[in-house]
């Protein structure tokens, strides 16, 4: 606890910081502009290895702040990331105070909310599945969670692809629905649920050529290695499905439809995914807890794709 409040203590105190840099990072990508918010972020990843280095340890004239330094080194680099991404041209001309009114700041806060409101709920529910997810393998062993916990970042990892392109989607889905472009829309939508369900089998061969040595590494116990070796053949295949339902939830609130977009996640996280799990997990241990999660994704995928057609449906 203590390293959690040092830590978070001077995270909170400087999360604006960490804020607005994301706010104009979305900005520029909504202008068409991915190189430089990818260059500003490598950048600042940078920045902060080497701010780790003088503030956890203590190199020079400044002090050794152990964790609290950490997060000082985090605040700072993604402080300087956002002076700096203020300077750019696409940015320079949308900022302004001038002609602001409290109406009309409160209309745009409305408007916005109407759509930030329901996605960031929709973050919420994913951390909350994956805690319930966490206790039903909890009731399988200590070795089952070290394997699922090994098994979720290496899933993050084989995602990086798909989170990219929900990113760059969005604001395609909106300049073009604006536009009154709705077949491009169609295209475009259908093109990445395509994308997405070939390029992720790719990713799950890897990942099985891969899995010898992952398990070798990251198990020290043959019964963690068993319960990962499983999770890496099942869980994975479903990565292509669950794209699209990540494509599917950015898409609507690109054209939108908020609520659409958070029942979409509300269904595929506690509808299908956790009860399955637990159903399956009842009925064949571990291997049947992935094997529920790898059915919640690939019937979730059908769900949002007819989804995804019946909003485009009401444009044409």
């Amino acid at each position: 606890m203590p390293h959690i409040r040092a830590y978070m203590g001077v995270w909170y105190f400087g999360a604006a910081a960490m804020i607005v840099p994301r706010v104009l990072n979305s900005i520029l990508r909504a202008h068409g502009n991915t190189a430089t918010q990818g260059l500003m972020m490598g950048l600042a990843a940078l920045v902060n290895v080497v701010l780790d280095w003088w503030l956890i340890f203590g190199v020079g004239p400044f002090p050794a702040l152990g964790v609290s330094g950490a997060a000082l080194a985090t605040v700072l680099s993604w402080a300087l990331m956002a002076t700096v991404l203020l300077f750019q041209r696409e940015l320079r001309g949308l900022i302004g105070l001038a002609g602001l009114t409290p109406a009309g700041l409160l209309d745009s806060w409305r408007e916005l909310g109407r759509i930030a409101g329901p996605a960031a709920l929709t973050s919420v529910f994913t951390p909350l599945a994956m805690g319930l997810l966490t206790r039903i393998v909890a009731g399988h062993g200590h070795d089952a969670v070290a394997a699922f916990g090994v098994g979720t970042r290496l899933e993050a990892i084989a995602q990086i692809a798909v989170l990219g392109l929900s990113m760059t989607l969005s604001p395609l889905v909106s300049q073009n629905a604006g536009a009154g472009q709705y077949a491009r829309v169609g295209r475009a939508i259908t093109g990445c649920f395509l994308f997405v369900l070939a390029w992720q089998l790719l990713v799950w061969g890897l990942l099985q050529g891969l899995a010898p040595w992952l398990v070798a590494a990251y198990a020290e116990r043959q019964a963690v290695g068993e319960v990962l070796r499983a999770f890496l053949w099942l869980v994975p295949l479903g990565l292509g499905a669950q794209g699209v339902v990540i494509l599917a939830v950015s898409s609507c609130n690109a054209l939108h439809r908020p609520a659409r977009a958070m029942r979409l996640s509300v269904v595929r996280l506690f509808v299908l995914s956790v009860p399955l799990a637990w159903l399956g997990g009842r009925l064949g241990g571990t291997t049947g807890i992935f094997a529920g999660m790898l059915l919640a994704n690939l019937l979730m995928a059908m769900v949002a794709w007819w989804q995804v057609r019946v909003v485009l449906g009401r444009y044409r």
